[in-house]
Parts: structure tokens; C-alpha cells; sequence
């Protein structure tokens, strides 16, 4: 049985017409996405994004994922890599130098372009200077998860709320926003809804090609997604990128991987239980300070670093003093600024 999401968008014409071939071989919802622009018959992948960087109203953001080591990385640093070319060409052109860009040129302009944390994505949209360049023509967020996973709304509201209003106007600073995951599943949805195509890269470096797009439902107020296929899956090299720009790549993860091994140690101690209680302790010594907080309550407000946290053979332990400072702040009541009545 063949999956209707599997049907390509026709890539090959007739005497016929494209009209007269799509209503024939295309289901409709591919006909209505092609009516109102949503795709475009014929498109590959590398069309939407070239079409997205010269086109001031373009913008498409792209995910890879699968498996760690499966090549995301790599796939996504050459699809940039075509996008950087194609930049740097028109550059030459229009400023009358006729020679093609170096090597160098275009990977450092790919290179220079990868973030790994969402206050670098935000602190990279922020410095665009448009009264010196309209947008940036891509941005590349590796391993997106490092630093922003599915739980950060509830986890960190400050960083999700400066995610989110950044993507409602992404559009105007940047052209293509590409993004590395493991499991799709795991994006934070205000990344999840700006999605417009998807990569599976498997393995054996296959790539499949999808492109994310909402139709009106006829019967609910939300939209119906629709993920077809746009184009022949293919293979690619992970040694099509020079030798020095994949080292310096490297260089900038292994940068990223240590900062993430900080990161853990600073929640995460084997031995050390000096000044830290277990949640059961914590929740006594709460309860016995007449408050009514649950666990719950208190694993909210360590995950939210209102109270210290640290994990310590395998059990989430909470900093005594910490908890003690909150209880008393949470007890603190205001003096009355009512001045008492004279007494005879």
C-alpha cells in the first residue's frame, strides 16, 4: 500500500501540462498546497533555500535528524555550504570582480555561522546591523538540545519567552535557519511550529526530503499538517567538506562538549553530600515550617534554580540553606503600616 505522503510532487513534465499531470498523479491535498504556494512542483531542496535567501519575503527553516553520528551535521554544514557559494558569486559579480570564491571564503562564511546555544542564536540575530545588510542568509543551530529541549518552558521561562519572540520575527534577520536533533520529537514547540522542512539522514549518510506545510481543516480550528516527499532520496560524502574547515568544526564541538561536561559536574557530584538533604528531608523540613509544599513543588523550584539543586548518586538533593532561605522568604509577612488606635 503506498503511503499518499510518499507521492513526489511531479518532477517531470508531458505535452500534457504540469495542471493536467498534478490532477491526475498528485492527491489533492498536493494540489491545493501547490495552488496557494505552499510548494512548488519541481523544487528540490536546494531550490526552496536558494529561493528563500534572494526572495526578501523567502524564509524556510529546515531540521536533520536521527541517530547521533548518523552525518546530520555534516549534511547540513554542505547544504550551507551551496547557500554561501551562491551568496559570495552574486557578491563577486555585482561588484565587478570575475573570479569564482575560494574555498576558504565560503566555509568560513559557513563556519562563522553555527551556534550551539539559544543566547548565541538570540545574540547573533540581535547584532544584525540592517542599515549595513538586509538579513543574514542562514544561521545553523547544532545540537539544538544541548541547551533548549522540549522541557524549557517549564524549566527556564525567561530563555523559551526570548525564543519564542525571536522566531515571530526571525523571518526579518535571517533567510534560512538550519537545526540538529536527534529526536524531532524533542524540539520545543516554538521551534517545532515554524518548521518547514524536514531531513531524515540515515546511517548510511541517505537523506529524505520533506516539506512541512498546514491546510484549513474543515472540521477543527487547527490546521492539518502535511509532510510529502519532494524529492529522489540521495546519498552524500562526508568528505565533500576540506579537510581543515571539518577540523575547525571540530574544534568548535569539542568546545560545546566541554562546556556541557561543566555543566553536569556543576549538578552532579558522586561523593560531596555536605550541605545537601534529600527531597524527603527537604519536604519535612517544609512541612514542618508550617508551608504545604509537595516534592513536586520543590523539584519545580530547584529545576528553576530558585533553590540549589545537585545530584548526588543518582538522587536529586537539595542545598539546605537554600530551601531555608526560601521557607523564611516565603514566611516573611510585612508590618502593618496601620498606626494603632490610643488606648485610655
Amino acid at each position: 500500500m503506498v503511503d499518499e505522503n510518499e507521492i513526489y510532487v511531479p518532477i517531470q513534465y508531458d505535452e500534457r501540462g504540469v495542471a493536467d499531470f498534478v490532477r491526475q498523479r498528485s492527491p489533492k491535498f498536493i494540489e491545493v498546497g501547490i495552488q496557494y504556494g505552499m510548494i512548488t512542483p519541481g523544487h528540490t531542496l536546494d531550490d526552496y533555500l536558494l529561493d528563500a535567501i534572494f526572495d526578501p519575503a523567502g524564509f524556510e527553516c529546515a531540521t536533520a535528524h536521527n541517530q547521533q553520528g548518523a552525518g546530520k551535521s555534516n549534511f547540513i554544514i554542505q547544504e550551507a555550504a551551496v547557500l554561501a557559494e551562491a551568496r559570495l558569486r552574486k557578491k563577486l559579480k555585482d561588484t565587478g570582480f570575475l573570479r569564482a570564491p575560494t574555498e576558504h571564503e565560503i566555509w568560513n562564511a559557513v563556519l562563522d555561522s553555527i551556534v550551539f546555544t539559544p543566547a548565541d542564536f538570540v545574540t547573533m540575530l540581535e547584532a544584525i546591523d540592517q542599515s549595513e545588510t538586509d538579513r543574514l542568509d542562514f544561521v545553523i543551530w547544532d545540537d539544538i538540545q544541548l541547551e533548549y529541549t522540549s522541557s524549557t518552558f517549564k524549566t527556564d521561562i525567561d530563555q523559551y519567552a526570548a525564543i519564542d519572540s525571536m522566531f515571530a520575527v526571525v523571518r526579518t534577520k535571517v533567510a534560512c535557519v538550519f537545526i540538529t536533533i536527534p529526536n524531532i520529537g524533542r524540539l520545543p514547540k516554538n521551534v517545532k511550529d515554524n518548521l518547514t522542512i524536514e531531513l531524515y539522514v540515515g546511517k548510511n549518510r541517505r537523506v529524505q526530503f520533506r516539506k512541512l506545510f498546514r491546510l484549513p481543516s474543515n472540521r477543527r480550528v487547527e490546521s492539518n499538517l502535511f509532510k510529502p516527499v519532494i524529492q529522489p532520496n540521495i546519498q552524500f560524502d562526508l568528505f565533500d567538506i576540506p579537510a581543515w574547515a571539518w577540523k575547525r568544526y571540530e574544534g568548535m564541538r569539542k568546545d560545546i562538549a566541554d562546556k556541557a561536561l561543566a555543566n553536569l559536574k556543576g549538578v552532579t557530584n558522586m561523593e560531596n553530600m555536605d550541605g545537601f538533604i534529600s527531597l524527603i528531608e527537604a519536604v519535612t523540613i517544609v512541612r514542618d515550617s508550617g508551608l504545604k509544599w509537595g516534592i513536586q513543588s520543590i523539584q519545580q523550584m530547584a529545576s528553576r534554580k530558585i533553590i540549589k539543586k545537585q545530584e548526588i548518586n543518582g538522587e536529586l538533593c537539595i542545598d539546605k540553606q537554600s530551601l531555608m532561605d526560601v521557607v523564611a522568604a516565603e514566611k516573611h509577612t510585612t508590618p502593618s503600616l496601620e498606626v494603632p488606635m490610643d488606648t485610655p
